[in-house]
């Protein structure tokens, strides 16, 4: 006769409501939310943290709160592939007034990208694949800032290899302003201001 292996199951607001405390390495099996809870012998059932949240990654809207994902190899801390067709893989939103919706901290890393961003051309017709938007009166979209004083590196860098705009400004406020600076030793290629004059290559503008 073969044997079978039965876990200690019943539904969520049974458990809930008996409460009961799990033996040490007790699994308790939730049979409705696909839930389960694995006792120590003297926490009640209610106060145990889930083993694993099932209904969460089965969900087609998960939500997270207080993610942290941490990566101590080479691999991808996370690593998104969407395949809708309609609606965006994630969204991050804060309703909070001094942090921030996301950071992306790469202590370590000496190579490579932070934070990649890749489309299908073969899909991405007409559509964004980075969106920024900022409903409020005053306050920056998008800050990028290069905080070493002795980096050579870009704040941002743009390539394009269609026959598109790398970069389009468009609506009323459609303007640049451009902090004034004292002119880089190397001018080549660059636009920038000194004195309120605009420089590019070296050579005044206005």
């Amino acid at each position: 006769m073969a044997q079978q292996i039965k876990l200690r199951r019943d539904t969520a607001a049974n458990f809930t409501s008996a409460n009961p405390v799990l033996g040490s390495g007790e699994p308790g099996y939730e049979t409705d939310t696909f839930k389960m809870k694995i006792g120590d012998g003297s926490t009640a059932f209610t106060s145990l943290s889930y083993l694993l949240d099932q209904g969460l990654l089965t969900t087609s809207s998960p939500t997270f709160a207080n993610l942290t994902l941490d990566t101590n190899d080479n691999t991808k801390a996370l690593n998104i592939d969407h395949e809708g067709t309609t609606t965006g893989a994630v969204l991050v939103s804060s309703t909070t007034t001094t942090d921030s919706a996301i950071v992306v901290n790469t202590a370590g890393l000496t190579s490579g990208t932070a934070l990649e961003l890749n489309a299908n051309a073969a899909v991405l017709t007409g559509n964004v694949l980075l969106a920024f938007s900022n409903s409020v009166t005053t306050g920056t979209i998008a800050n990028f800032q290069q905080n070493n004083a002795s980096g050579t590196g870009s704040a941002i860098s743009v390539v394009n290899a269609g026959s598109g705009s790398a970069l389009t400004l468009s609506g009323a406020g459609a303007v640049v302003e451009m902090a004034q600076v004292s002119a880089p030793g190397v001018t080549t290629n660059k636009l920038y201001n000194v004195g309120g004059n605009l420089f590019w290559n070296g050579t005044q503008l206005n």
